[in-house]
């Protein structure tokens, strides 16, 4: 019979699980005695790339720079710029910046289009496109993307000036063509509403709107369904953008006619007409360089 084996020889010991720094190595008593880096600790490779790239001298090729955010990838190419413009200005080079945005390109999606802004433009246009919405699933922090169709509700009530109806929770994900996509949870999520909306007083306009693909997936508890019975409480069931919207506004959303607008009066048409006001406001106050817009 073998012998069992001695796991105790391959215990770690308790004083080796946490390294402790000496501090008798240090030759400062506070990191405020320290003079600042001015170089980058632990990048040299990435360093070496940006100064091969800012030396190439021909059009046509870019840098692109990715990592984790916070770990200083926008401090160390605008050191490495400054640098690279000081050295070729003191040798009589000088340099016409711009700022380059990429936007999407609705008509071929791989194909994204390039804006030439003015030297410290593309900031502040970033922040003029904070609106635009991430259709993305994140499971950290907030979990999928069931309230995108929401941001997009508040998106178009703020454009449109319309007040949606407080009284209708929404879930839904939604799509770059403005279906709405089925959501998990769905009758966790109703029958939680419904719970809070009967703790402050059933009023008979509350509900809760959901994609019609999980109409399917329904098995709500017995008071909820009487509650729709008896009307006091009620449950929407949408495919596009533009039928939530209609239920949240009372307006018509309204479809594109042949000319490429919209009946007057109706949410879309109240949006096009602000997002061409603000698109008339954005070439005016960028100039020529927005001419890419």
């Amino acid at each position: 019979m073998a012998k069992r084996v001695d796991l105790k020889k391959y215990i770690v010991p308790v004083e080796k699980l946490r390294w402790t720094c000496p501090e008798e190595i240090f030759a400062f008593k506070c990191t405020t005695d320290i003079e600042p880096l001015k170089e980058f600790i632990g990048q040299d490779r990435a360093l070496d790339s940006i100064n091969f790239g800012l030396a190439v001298e021909r059009s046509g090729y870019n840098l692109f720079l990715t990592g984790l955010t916070g770990t200083g990838k926008a401090t160390t190419i605008k050191s490495c710029l400054e640098r690279f413009i000081a050295e070729r200005k003191e040798k009589g080079i000088t340099y016409q910046l711009h700022d380059w945005c990429y936007v999407y390109n609705f008509s071929a999606p791989d194909r994204p289009r390039l804006l030439k802004l003015s030297q410290g433009l593309g900031k502040s246009f970033m922040a003029r496109m904070e609106g635009l919405l991430c259709f993305e699933q994140s499971y950290s922090g907030v979990e999928g993307d069931s309230a995108s169709s929401t941001e997009l509700y508040a998106i178009l009530s703020s454009l449109s000036e319309l007040p949606l109806r407080q009284a209708i929770a929404v879930t839904g994900s939604v799509n770059q063509k403005g279906e709405i996509q089925p959501i998990g949870g769905v009758n966790e999520k109703i029958e939680g509403f419904f719970d809070v909306c009967k703790a402050k007083g059933l009023t008979g306009d509350q509900g809760v709107m959901i994609p019609h693909q999980n109409i399917r997936n329904l098995m709500l508890r017995e008071d909820v369904v009487k509650a729709v019975q008896e009307g006091t409480f009620h449950i929407y069931a949408v495919k596009t953008i533009d039928e939530g919207i209609e239920i949240l506004t009372d307006v018509r959303a309204g479809k594109k006619k042949a000319d490429g607008t919209y009946p007057e009066g109706t949410v879309n048409h109240l949006v096009d007409r602000r997002l061409k006001e603000l698109a008339k406001g954005t070439k005016e106050y960028y100039g020529p360089a927005s001419e890419a817009l």
